[in-house]
Protein backbone atom coordinates (compact mmCIF):
# COMPACT_ATOMS: atom_id res chain seq x y z
CA UNK A 1 0.00 0.00 0.00
CA UNK A 2 3.05 2.13 0.73
CA UNK A 3 4.19 1.36 -2.64
CA UNK A 4 1.14 2.58 -4.74
CA UNK A 5 0.53 5.80 -2.21
CA UNK A 6 4.33 6.93 -3.21
CA UNK A 7 4.02 6.24 -6.70
CA UNK A 8 0.66 7.91 -6.42
CA UNK A 9 2.42 10.97 -4.85
CA UNK A 10 4.98 10.52 -7.69
CA UNK A 11 2.52 10.75 -10.59
CA UNK A 12 0.70 13.80 -8.73
CA UNK A 13 3.91 15.44 -8.31
CA UNK A 14 5.00 14.79 -12.11
CA UNK A 15 1.85 15.80 -13.43
CA UNK A 16 1.63 19.54 -11.35
CA UNK A 17 5.19 19.85 -12.76
CA UNK A 18 4.20 19.22 -16.33
CA UNK A 19 0.99 21.97 -15.70
CA UNK A 20 3.81 24.55 -14.77
CA UNK A 21 5.94 23.22 -17.47
CA UNK A 22 3.52 23.80 -20.27
CA UNK A 23 2.06 27.03 -18.72
CA UNK A 24 5.22 29.15 -18.88
CA UNK A 25 5.84 27.84 -21.97
CA UNK A 26 2.46 29.07 -22.79
CA UNK A 27 3.67 32.02 -21.37
CA UNK A 28 6.58 32.79 -23.13
CA UNK A 29 4.20 32.62 -26.61
CA UNK A 30 2.16 35.24 -25.32
CA UNK A 31 4.95 37.16 -24.46
CA UNK A 32 6.86 36.73 -27.57
CA UNK A 33 3.43 37.18 -29.52
CA UNK A 34 2.96 40.64 -27.98
CA UNK A 35 6.13 41.54 -28.55
CA UNK A 36 6.20 40.94 -31.77
CA UNK A 37 3.56 42.91 -32.39
CA UNK A 38 4.04 45.81 -30.75
CA UNK A 39 7.32 46.65 -31.80
CA UNK A 40 7.80 50.23 -33.12
CA UNK A 41 10.18 48.85 -36.02
CA UNK A 42 9.33 50.73 -39.22
CA UNK A 43 8.16 48.80 -41.71
CA UNK A 44 11.38 48.27 -44.50
CA UNK A 45 10.30 49.51 -48.08
CA UNK A 46 12.40 48.54 -50.67
CA UNK A 47 14.08 51.25 -53.20
CA UNK A 48 11.57 51.79 -56.14
CA UNK A 49 12.82 49.89 -59.25
CA UNK A 50 13.04 52.06 -62.20
CA UNK A 51 12.37 50.60 -65.41
CA UNK A 52 13.85 51.41 -68.68
CA UNK A 53 12.73 49.89 -72.05
CA UNK A 54 13.70 50.78 -74.91
CA UNK A 55 11.24 50.54 -77.89
CA UNK A 56 12.70 50.96 -81.55
CA UNK A 57 10.18 53.09 -83.29
CA UNK A 58 10.68 52.82 -87.35
CA UNK A 59 11.18 56.08 -89.11
CA UNK A 60 9.30 56.50 -92.54
CA UNK A 61 12.11 57.69 -94.68
CA UNK A 62 10.76 60.42 -97.41
CA UNK A 63 10.10 59.67 -101.17
CA UNK A 64 12.75 62.44 -102.23
CA UNK A 65 15.37 60.70 -100.17
CA UNK A 66 14.63 57.19 -101.59
CA UNK A 67 15.26 57.96 -105.64
CA UNK A 68 18.47 59.82 -106.91
CA UNK A 69 18.03 61.98 -110.12
CA UNK A 70 18.15 60.30 -113.40
CA UNK A 71 21.24 59.46 -114.77
CA UNK A 72 21.66 61.48 -118.05
CA UNK A 73 21.26 59.97 -121.82
CA UNK A 74 24.41 59.39 -122.81
CA UNK A 75 25.39 61.92 -125.94
CA UNK A 76 26.79 61.37 -129.22
CA UNK A 77 30.03 63.86 -128.94
CA UNK A 78 31.71 65.78 -131.39
CA UNK A 79 33.84 68.09 -129.21
CA UNK A 80 35.54 67.60 -125.83
CA UNK A 81 33.19 70.48 -124.10
CA UNK A 82 30.08 67.91 -124.98
CA UNK A 83 32.15 65.09 -122.98
CA UNK A 84 32.85 67.30 -120.03
CA UNK A 85 29.10 68.87 -120.07
CA UNK A 86 28.19 64.55 -119.73
CA UNK A 87 30.85 64.43 -117.19
CA UNK A 88 29.64 67.21 -115.14
CA UNK A 89 26.21 65.96 -115.23
CA UNK A 90 27.23 62.34 -113.90
CA UNK A 91 29.12 63.94 -111.10
CA UNK A 92 26.22 66.17 -110.38
CA UNK A 93 23.56 62.62 -110.13
CA UNK A 94 26.36 60.83 -108.21
CA UNK A 95 26.36 64.07 -105.12
CA UNK A 96 22.84 63.87 -105.40
CA UNK A 97 23.18 60.80 -104.51
CA UNK A 98 25.73 60.60 -101.65
CA UNK A 99 24.06 63.42 -100.19
CA UNK A 100 20.70 61.57 -99.75
CA UNK A 101 22.19 58.76 -98.43
CA UNK A 102 24.19 60.22 -96.26
CA UNK A 103 20.58 61.97 -94.71
CA UNK A 104 19.55 58.80 -94.70
CA UNK A 105 21.80 57.51 -92.31
CA UNK A 106 21.10 60.56 -90.38
CA UNK A 107 17.62 59.87 -89.83
CA UNK A 108 18.98 56.01 -88.38
CA UNK A 109 20.97 56.70 -85.83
Amino acid sequence: MKLCKKAQQNISYNIKKLKIFFESIVLAFVILFFTGCCSKQEPIIPEPVQIIKIEYIKQDIPNELLECNKLPDVPFVNKQSQLMNYVTELWNVADDCKNKLREIKKLDK
